[in-house]
């Protein structure tokens, strides 16, 4: 570009442009540079300090690019142009700091959890895939009964639980002594990625270090204290393919791990132990398309209600029901036990209370008996499951007082409270089922005013080789009796269960010993 004449361009060149701009010759001098640009730039003397490109081949080819620049804490984009016509580059910068900044902060919020700080399932999964290491150790656990926490305390209280929780999680990664990334997948579930050498020590080391931690622990929130116990899902040995190690299934082993371990009411479980995992996912398969199948316009195989009956030891009467599902395939019957967790898995559990409670009324129209439907917590979260409910047994000219709704005691149960209360303003009777272990609470019972109390199978079955059951049973009745509930014994196979449970106090029995569930109503016991 000439010295002895100004270029147009120049002369319209704020030189208080906040942004800077260049003009460099063909050979790479600077001819020009605004006040902007010798802030950032002081000792910029030729093309070559921003770009080792060739000035006359960017100039020849009329080239556009963009370089990045940092200037202390602020970041530029500079843009060239070759102008061919003049024979010169013209470069100027836009200020990105704040770009940059909102980038990574929005980064970010993508990749932590808003309630603890820790990384997120996105995080996990990227820093599970950035890892080059030769081995990684992925443990997902579970803060058990986290959802009676925030049902006895409120989520207010249960998310401080969660900050708790998170810090002594982040304070164990931080005393381990090999490194480990604490993170927070969803609700109660946590994760630890950890980069191992040794994994057999380690694993073992650190599960017994956990569990450890726990057993000597109480969480507290202002006046409130729990203790809290953990179940945990382990994945281990990324494989290599070339340079890269594959880890893709880590996070997903890993889950498996858990889900399996609650399963079998194990503490933990590592996915290298789980047996014949493929033959299981086929086996689940198949049950999936079963179920689709039954659900169908031409299905191949049936829902069918079985009713199994049910005893007054007062009475000496068969007085009531219980309505059972099982699947028909020709001439075999299935036990729900093989496919009711599928049908879970997949939500399909109101439309099997659908089915049953159809034939149910079908069956029990006309009769004296009563009869009870098993309702799940996947009913009791539909909002429309209640209408749907009373406008069934409308239609079907049934009185809704005969129909009693057995409610699996559960973590997730008392969560319903409101709903379960709204069923017993409508006129149902209520059972509590599988009650004496696991989650029972004499004070939350008392609030949803149930009608009957069905002791838990594993304590009836069991009472004729463990006294204990009996002692349990016996405390179950006098309480039920205080409050004015009924008790029914469930699993009474035989004759010595029998009379060890009608000495207890149980107002009612059930099991093989009274009769087998059968799709045909039968009362033929006589006690």
């Amino acid at each position: 570009m000439p010295n002895d004449k100004e270029n147009i361009l120049l002369t319209k060149l704020p030189k208080s442009n906040p942004e800077p701009v260049f003009i460099f010759s063909s050979n790479g001098t600077l001819n020009f540079q605004n006040e902007a640009s010798k802030n950032i730039l002081p000792k910029l003397q030729k093309f070559d300090d921003l770009s080792q490109k060739n000035p006359k081949s960017i100039i020849e080819n009329e080239e556009k690019f963009n370089t990045k620049y940092k200037y202390k804490d602020k970041t530029y984009i500079i843009e060239y142009i070759g102008v061919k016509d003049e024979s010169y580059i013209l470069a100027y910068g836009f200020n990105i700091t704040d770009i940059i900044k909102s980038k990574d902060k929005l980064k970010k919020q993508i990749i932590t959890d808003a309630l603890t700080g820790l990384g997120n399932r996105t995080k996990l999964l990227e820093d599970i895939d950035k890892f080059n290491i030769d081995e990684l150790s992925l443990l997902v656990f579970d803060v058990v009964k986290f959802s009676q926490i925030n049902s006895f305390f409120g989520h207010q209280k249960g998310d401080k639980f969660l900050k708790q929780f998170s810090l002594e999680i982040e304070n164990f990664s931080i005393n381990l002594k090999y490194t480990s990334y604490c993170y927070r997948l969803r609700g109660n579930t946590f994760a630890l990625l950890v980069d191992f050498k040794n994994i057999k020590p380690l694993i073992e080391d650190i599960i017994n270090s956990l569990f450890t931690l726990f057993e000597n622990m109480t969480l507290k929130v202002n006046d409130i204290s729990t203790k809290v116990s953990i179940k945990v899902g382990i994945a281990s040995k990324c494989h290599k393919e070339g340079e890269k190690f594959i880890c893709t299934s880590l996070l997903n082993n890993a889950e498996t791990a858990l889900s399996e371990a609650k399963k079998d009411g194990l503490p933990y479980l590592d996915f290298k132990d789980i047996e014949n995992i493929n033959d299981r996912y086929k086996e689940n398969m198949k049950w999936v398309n079963r179920l689709h199948n039954i659900f169908s316009e031409k299905p191949k195989v049936t829902l069918k209600a079985y009713f199994q009956p049910i005893y007054n030891l007062q009475t000496k009467k068969i007085e009531k029901f219980e309505a059972l599902v099982r699947i028909e395939d020709g001439k075999e019957v299935i036990s729900p036990f093989k496919f009711l967790d599928i049908a879970k898995q997949i939500n399909y559990l109101p439309k099997i209370t659908n089915e049953v409670l159809t034939q149910a009324l079908s069956t029990f129209k006309n009769t004296p008996y009563e009869f009870s439907l098993n309702i799940t917590t996947q009913d009791l979260k539909d909002k429309k499951f209640l209408d749907n409910l009373c406008e069934k047994i409308k239609n079907n000219d049934f009185n809704i007082s005969s129909v009693v709704l057995e409610i699996l005691e559960d973590e997730d149960m008392y969560e319903y409270i409101g709903t379960i209360s709204k069923l017993k303003a409508k006129g149902f009777k209520l059972a509590i089922d599988d009650f004496g272990t696991g989650y029972s609470n004499f004070q939350k019972l008392q609030q949803l005013n149930v009608d009957y109390i069905k002791i838990d199978g594993s304590l009836v079955k069991n009472i004729a080789k463990n006294p204990k059951d009996l002692k349990i049973i016996q405390s179950i009745c006098n309480y039920a009796n205080a409050i004015g509930v009924k008790t029914i014994a469930e699993f009474v196979a035989d004759s010595e269960i029998y009379e060890l449970v009608k000495s207890s106090g149980v107002d009612y029995v059930q099991g093989y010993f009274i009769g087998e569930p059968n799709p045909n109503v039968g009362v033929s016991f006589n006690g």
